[in-house]
């Protein structure tokens, strides 16, 4: 009878085991949605470590390739980090040549003809070294990144606010807001600089009625990315700007055919659900700790994945849900609706890990501010 007992009990664990084998091996072979865009972020990256915008694509935005050097760094895919980090390292032309800045945009090669210095993206690329330093201990990026600091500062004008960048014919770029907040974070330290990018901010670009940063542009006033990086950047003393992200949610059914709910390019027209920006607010509910909302926009966001017509096994979020308006009058690209996109894709793996990449930034803020008050 013991006997009996005992291999019962053996033939139940081998049974067990043989189900968690099998178990995982059914994961291995299909995946969770969020590794199948991790996956495909992967596949986006070519031999000499840039990483295309889209599926099939040729562009390569300095923006999107920060993120997913983010993404890599949080993974512990150093290597992949570093390879994007190094190309930009090694190919210095245009940010040694006046007016000096990366290109936003360039082919899969790295090629560029007519170089747009975009400050915003080029304090996402600083924030993306910061992130990668931080993480693994490797500063070998360092020069590299106080270069970009350099350039970043450089841009401050009299009142406190920083100019956007230069146009490809060198012409100087307007104030942007989102940017200058890029920049607030992104540059180390608390000096001057900073304090100035805050006076700024509140003087000229801080709507105290709705307790909410604006462009200064009418009528697109109002930006769901100010919000979401207005709060990452500058933490609990902006919450109650988050309540007023609530103004931009719609619901649309998307060119995938599903019924999404997420945040509107503006408040202007609301005819598109930017899966990027809804990604953002995700991270920065998370972040704050209301955790119920953000899972219910993450899983709105997932109702957004389109499998890589490469891989089965790869897929990625598509940058809106129907071919809209962008923020503005401007129509969108043809496949935004339905390609995977880059920059979504890494914002969507950044609130679904909680991958805070200002974290850094924002802390060094709020602990110099306080000190400073």
């Amino acid at each position: 009878m013991v006997n009996m007992k005992r291999s019962g009990i053996l033939i139940f664990f081998a049974f067990l085991l043989t189900a968690v084998i099998f178990c995982n091996f059914v994961y291995a072979a299909t995946g969770s949605l969020d590794q199948k865009v991790y996956n495909w972020i992967c596949l986006q990256q070519g031999s000499n470590g840039l990483v295309v915008e889209t599926e099939d694509g040729d562009m390569v935005s300095l923006y999107s390739n920060s993120l997913a050097a983010i993404v890599f760094t949080d993974r512990g895919d150093s290597k992949r980090a570093q390879k994007i980090f190094n190309w930009f390292k090694e190919n210095r032309e245009e940010f040694n040549t006046l007016p000096g800045g990366f290109s936003q945009f360039r082919d899969a090669n790295g090629f560029t003809g007519n170089p747009h210095r975009w400050m915003g993206d080029n304090a996402w690329f600083l924030i993306a070294l910061r992130c990668y330093e931080t993480k693994t201990g490797d500063k070998q990026f360092r020069p590299l990144a106080k270069d970009i600091e350099k350039w970043l500062r450089s841009l401050q004008d009299a009142d406190g606010g920083l100019w956007g960048g230069y146009e490809a014919d060198g012409k100087r770029i307007h104030k942007v807001t989102e940017g200058i907040i890029d920049a607030l974070n992104a540059v180390e330290g608390y000096d001057d600089f900073h304090k100035n990018i805050l006076r700024f901010l509140r003087k000229y670009r801080w709507d105290s009625q709705n307790h909410v940063f604006t462009t200064a542009w009418q009528p697109y006033n109002y930006a769901p990315d100010l919000i979401s990086w207005g709060y990452l950047a500058l933490g609990d003393e902006y919450r109650n700007m988050l309540s007023f992200a609530d103004r931009f949610i719609v619901t649309k059914v998307s060119a995938l055919d599903k019924e999404v709910k997420g945040i509107a390019f503006d408040l202007v027209d609301k005819d598109a659900i930017w899966l990027e920006v809804t990604a953002q607010m995700a991270l920065a509910y998370k972040v704050a700790g209301m955790k119920d909302k953000a899972k219910a926009l993450i899983s709105e966001i997932e109702k957004m994945y389109e499998s890589s017509s490469r891989n089965s096994e790869a897929g990625g979020i598509v940058y809106s849900s129907n071919l809209g308006t962008m923020f503005g009058p401007g129509p969108l690209w043809e496949g935004a609706d339905y390609k995977p996109h880059l920059g979504t894709s890494c914002w969507y793996l950044m609130a679904k890990w909680g991958i805070d990449p200002m974290k850094i930034g924002r802390e060094e803020l709020i602990k110099n501010m306080k000190i400073n008050r």
